[in-house]
């Protein structure tokens, strides 16, 4: 052994990181510190050794991709650039599995071509995110009951008038109508006259969520599949649920303009309704799908949000949208509404799949950049 080989053998073998080779194209380990010995759980080398890659593998990976075609990904595009970095999930020898943050490098062992693993646990840091996450979580729920507190005191202020005036023309037609001679003509007008007051009434709603929804915002241009990747990897965090995705989505389309956050903030309560909604019924084997495509004549992408949940209730349906209507125990009905009214302040639109199909179903849009 040279120079140049012990210090690589010095380094490998005091490294904290779990460091291994795997030997193309078998994927059986050749190589491995005692960091990867005890991050494995393994008792010594040869247990160790007795593995291949696949068996520290679990079935599937936090996407619910399959390991083995993901990880066949991973290492084709470490062959292809020369190294690979990201997030991967493993399996000890006992059988409990860990995060991890991989880097893979494509290098020469011995005269033959070799993959060096340099696998760091990250268990710690995906459970202080988490915490953080549940801790933002806590502080915009508080927030949105706010919201909706003043919303709700707001319009019912605003409404209360009208109200009273419909309730005061319809005890008089009931009284009209009780007359010997009911006087048809003023029946007429205080009918006339409670329907001015239902669209008043109307029209005071439409006017505060206008109000709540178009604030001045800036607008930017991104990559929608990134952006649907990334929502998607926040849910995850956010619940105990291992739920299954498939994710059909177009390469190479224009990058929509939009507000970013609006758009990450209307994924994540479409995501985690549809979470919610499917570990209410404990459903057997949870699938979200996730499609993106695009209308080029109509200049926009359409993306698709869909579960294996219970779906809505025929009856429910139409009023979905509609303000502090919920199907969710201790909801209070503005998710929907306020992620509506979103989309459409950035010249998109959001809508439910009336058909009756299994779970729910809903489409928006958004336009591409100029």
């Amino acid at each position: 052994m040279n120079k140049s080989e012990k210090k690589y053998q010095t380094l490998f073998e005091s490294s904290r990181d779990a460091l291994m080779l795997l030997a193309l194209p078998s994927w059986k380990f050749i190589s491995a510190n005692q960091a990867t010995l005890k991050l494995f759980g393994a008792a010594d080398e040869t247990e160790f050794f007795s593995c291949n890659l696949w068996d520290v593998l679990p079935e599937r990976q936090q996407d619910g991709q399959l390991s083995f075609e993901k990880g066949q990904q991973m290492i084709a595009t470490t062959i292809r650039e020369g190294s690979c970095l990201f997030e991967w999930t493993y399996r000890r020898l006992d059988g409990k599995t860990f995060p991890a943050e991989v880097l893979l490098t494509l290098m020469e062992w011995d005269g033959e071509s070799a993959l060096q693993a340099s696998v760091r646990d990250i268990s710690v840091r995906k459970s202080l995110e988490k915490e953080v996450l549940e801790r933002r979580n806590e502080l915009e729920a508080l927030q949105r009951q706010q919201v909706a507190a003043q919303t709700a005191a707001t319009i019912a202020h605003e409404l209360n008038q009208p109200l009273l005036a419909i309730a005061s023309y319809s005890e008089a037609v009931l009284m009209m109508l009780k007359a010997e001679k009911p006087n048809f003509d003023k029946i007429r007008q205080a009918v006339e006259e409670s329907k001015q007051q239902v669209n008043r009434a109307g029209q005071c709603i439409r006017e505060m969520l206008e109000f709540l929804s178009m604030k001045e915002f800036p607008t930017e241009v991104f990559d929608l599949n990134r952006e649907i990747f990334d929502v998607l990897a926040i849910a995850r965090t956010e619940h105990e649920l291992q739920f299954h995705s498939i994710l059909q989505l177009e390469n190479g389309f224009p990058y929509v303009e939009a507000n970013r956050i609006h758009i990450q903030k209307v994924l994540l309560n479409l995501l985690h309704n549809s979470i919610e909604a499917m570990q209410e019924i404990d459903v057997p084997q949870p699938l979200i799908t996730i499609t993106v495509r695009t209308e080029p004549d109509k200049n926009h992408a359409q993306i698709t949000v869909q579960d294996n949940g219970p779906g809505f209730k025929s009856e429910n349906r139409q009023s979905l949208f509609e303000p502090f209507f919920t199907t969710k125990v201790g909801g209070i009905g503005m998710g929907l509404v306020i992620s509506r009214s979103l989309i459409e302040a950035n010249r998109g639109k959001l809508w439910v799949d009336l058909n009756e199909v299994p779970g729910a179903t809903f489409h928006l849009t958004l336009p591409f950049a100029s």
